[in-house]
């Protein structure tokens, strides 16, 4: 598909939150707390709650979880962040994005709620509390709330869980969540209960030799990937053995290996959460095949060209992801780079570099971004490099370069993607 102008206009949320961005990322319970009981405290209505934490696959664990859960029969609301192409996409209710009148509605009461208050709420707050508000009113039997960044003082940790779930720790957003890995563990520890399970997948040593000692302190059951349950296989034929449930030969709607240990995290809380084997068993085949989770290995159509889009921004995301290439193709492909302000550069492009075939950098369109002459200079030595400041121009330049599966890769940034997908029109596969 080649690309189109975009036309959607935005809703009154998305004119708000773009109003609030003066007000920036401020960490902390206590605005949205306030807001949410003024506004009758919807995020305690959301039936049993399955909360995802972690820097990386957290986004796919929960897409995961909510297919497995609709798929057994469950009334399920998932919601997510950040959004890619439509800030609907961050709250699905039963399989389907919310409508924008029902988003925009809930929104409005939130605002009500507000003055009521006599709080004023970040852009993202506005957005999470219009989700609860909204996903309330589905009476869900069960939710699955995604965190945006960290986890003790974001914005989602004012629900009570039912199962804790942390995907794999890496160091992002170090200059807010702490310097090191330790650190960043400590916040997405935040979000568990005592009493309460918390599903780990694999970790570095030293984030699960804390983890198992924070959770020893404050009592809270661990079910930890490697030892309470294994994920193995491929995404072509996946496995799964533990609490009390053996499941071999299903094949996954997610590709790239990394989404292996995914399916097996949400398996693993959505048989915490249920507490019934059989249930979760009978779904887990048409949900782990049926679920979609756009810009994670995500194989588009451009200009008659095949171009696999990821949205690994961080340095374990790209070795993941580099990984995952590998594996799935011979090739080295033409890679088209754009990268958010703030992160590691010489982290993500590393791995990247090292299975590439060329570089293209870009401009990031609706956020700040590095300078892609900056990028270019971080590049190897000897890999052939080029800047195409135009996103448009850059995406068809790189689909030239591609042809048939496994020759152009876009990563980097999800708002790039987000971009691309949006232009390119969310249906197409």
């Amino acid at each position: 598909m080649a690309l189109t102008p975009s036309t959607a206009s935005r809703t009154w949320l998305e004119e708000e939150v773009l109003r609030r961005d003066f007000l920036g990322v401020q960490p902390g319970l206590e605005r949205i707390a306030s807001v949410l009981e003024a506004l009758g405290s919807p995020h305690h209505r959301l039936g049993k709650v399955l909360l995802v934490a972690g820097t990386n696959g957290k986004g796919s664990a929960a897409a995961f979880a909510e297919s497995l859960l609709r798929h057994a029969g469950f009334a399920v609301t998932l919601n997510t962040s950040p959004h890619l192409a439509d800030i609907c996409e961050r709250l699905r209710v039963n399989g389907l994005d919310v409508e924008p009148r029902a988003l925009d509605a809930a929104a409005r009461r939130v605002a009500a709620a507000e003055r009521s208050a006599d709080r004023l709420l970040t852009g993202f707050e506005l957005v999470t509390a219009a989700c609860f508000e909204a996903a309330a009113t589905a009476r869900p039997d069960y939710s699955v709330v995604e965190v945006g960044m960290g986890g003790l003082l974001d914005a989602t940790n004012v629900v009570t869980p039912t199962v804790s779930v942390i995907t794999p720790v890496g160091l992002d957003h170090t200059d807010r969540l702490g310097p090191d890995l330790v650190s960043i563990a400590r916040q997405k520890f935040g979000i568990t209960r005592p009493n309460v399970p918390c599903v780990c997948a694999r970790q570095a040593d030293a984030v699960g030799a804390f983890l198992c000692g924070q959770a020893r302190s404050a009592s809270v059951p661990l079910l930890i990937e490697g030892r309470d349950f294994v994920a193995g296989g491929t995404p072509e034929a996946f496995r799964f053995d533990g609490l009390g449930s053996s499941l071999s030969g299903l094949r996954l709607g997610l590709q790239g290996r990394y989404q292996v240990s995914n399916a097996g995290v949400a398996l693993a809380s959505c048989l915490a959460a249920v507490q019934d084997a059989p249930r979760i068993e009978k779904a887990a085949a048409p949900a782990l095949t049926g679920v979609r989770w756009p810009g994670r290995f995500d194989m588009r159509d451009v200009d008659g060209s095949a171009v696999l889009f990821d949205g690994a921004h961080n340095g374990h995301g790209a070795e993941a992801l580099a990984a995952a290439f590998v594996a799935a193709f011979p090739e080295r492909p033409a890679v088209l780079i754009a990268l958010k302000k703030g992160k590691d550069a010489a982290a993500v492009l590393a791995p990247i570099a090292r299975i590439a075939s060329r570089l293209l950098f870009t401009t990031l369109p609706g956020t700040p971004g590095y300078d892609p002459e900056e990028l270019a200079q971080l590049a190897p030595s000897g890999l052939p490099c080029e800047v195409v400041r135009d996103p448009d121009a850059a995406l068809l330049l790189l689909a030239k370069a591609g042809g048939r599966p496994g020759m152009a890769l876009c990563c980097g940034s999800l708002y790039l993607v987000g971009y691309y997908l949006a232009r390119l029109g969310r249906g197409a596969d």
